[in-house]
């Protein structure tokens, strides 16, 4: 027993000295001790050790099993842990078998001998921080989405109450007719055909948008406008026009924010992609808005009609953009190898696209000589 307990202190001692003296874990434990230090004084009172251990456990913890922490680890009594003192603590067997959500949750580093070696080696396991979900505020920064639904619905009346000529929807809609108007690409967003067009978009965007904003603040609103963009490039470009079954041609107006909608979808997805490690569990967030994405893809293929007036392409350029988009602004917790070689995928990638499409947009021939060959043309609304 005696010398289990020496080979223990002698374990714990090379535990904490490669902590103090590897930069990546030195930064990683003293998150976790930040975490615990409320009022970042550089010393974790019994208080604070209560309020974390509380909040991680779910459970109160009675005050005698603190004092026998404290008496135990803390070395020099003075009633509070600094970092050394909180790491004997945190990689203490009897401390991760007492706590186990903390060492589920926080604690991702473990003790793992190596075959013929009398050395440690610290491997990460396959459990998470939930150090994603610490990083949720609500502060300022989470009104992005807000903003554009409070002016999408204004305009939305505004305009109907301007009927017939409505100025503000000929003002803003996308037509190919008018694509060198480029301010076009982004103001249609402003626009819906009907009540249920607006606030099926509004409420959408606010749900899955705001919890983004929590987390990823203003990039949110920008990986919005980028998709909607996308989405609008591939509308002009590959469905500017609607076939219908007398044979006919319509010029395809383009109004909504699902474009938009639809990049925020997937930005969700790049964000669990960037942030897998660091998230509680990504493998239900990728479920959820895979699932959501798949059901909108099937959807599509058995709704669409030669008269439908959804511009379903919209809806995937706008995807397409969220995503690639979305994993280079989104904020990553923790870079890691791979994913500096995604990220840099997914730019050349959203490069490449944005050539192309803006290239061949600019090409086509305009609609107005198009419209000799169709015969009648009256505009729609897609969205």
């Amino acid at each position: 027993m005696e010398e289990q307990n020496d080979y223990e202190k002698v374990e714990k001692r090379t535990l904490s000295w490669r902590i103090l003296n590897d930069p990546d874990l030195r930064e990683y434990f003293n998150s976790i001790f930040s975490l615990c230090d409320a009022n970042k004084d550089g010393l974790v009172s019994i208080f604070e050790l209560k309020t974390f251990l509380e909040t991680q456990e779910h459970i109160d913890i009675p005050d005698n099993v603190l004092e026998c922490l404290y008496n135990k680890f803390d070395t020099n009594k003075d009633r509070q842990l600094d970092f050394e003192e909180f790491l004997e603590m945190i990689n203490d067997r009897t401390f991760k078998e007492t706590f186990r959500n903390i060492a589920n949750r926080v604690l991702r580093f473990i003790i793992v001998p190596q075959m013929n070696r009398k050395t440690l080696k610290l491997r990460r396991t396959v459990t998470v921080t939930g150090s994603y979900e610490s990083e949720v505020k609500c502060n300022k920064n989470i009104v992005g989405m807000l903003i554009i639904s409070i002016i999408q619905v204004i305009l939305y009346y505004t305009n109907a109450a301007l009927c017939p000529t409505y100025p503000i929807e000929a003002a803003l809609v996308f037509t190919p007719f008018k694509r060198r108007e480029i301010y076009r690409y982004v103001t249609y967003i402003f626009l819906h055909s009907d009540q249920m067009h607006l606030y099926g978009n509004v409420i959408i965007q606010i749900i899955i948008g705001i919890p983004l904003e929590m987390v990823h603040s203003w990039r949110v609103l920008v990986v919005y406008i980028v998709g909607a963009i996308g989405g609008c490039l591939t509308h002009s470009v590959l469905d500017r026009f609607t076939p219908h079954d007398n044979g006919l041609k319509t010029i395809a107006e383009l109004k909504g924010g699902s474009g938009g909608v639809f990049a925020i979808f997937t930005a969700h997805i790049a964000s669990v992609i960037m942030n897998w490690r660091e998230m509680t569990h990504p493998a239900v967030h990728l479920l959820i808005f895979g699932v959501v994405i798949a059901i909108e893809v099937v959807y599509s293929l058995f709704k669409l009609s030669p008269d439908d007036t959804i511009s379903y392409l919209t809806h995937a350029g706008g995807a397409v953009v969220g995503l690639l988009f979305g994993v280079n602004i989104l904020r990553n917790l923790r870079v890691k190898k791979i994913e500096k070689i995604i990220w840099f995928g997914c730019l050349i990638t959203l490069s490449a696209l944005f050539a192309v499409f803006i290239t061949l947009d600019a090409v086509m021939d305009d609609p107005e000589m198009e419209i000799k060959t169709y015969g009648d043309v009256e505009p729609i609304q897609c969205s």
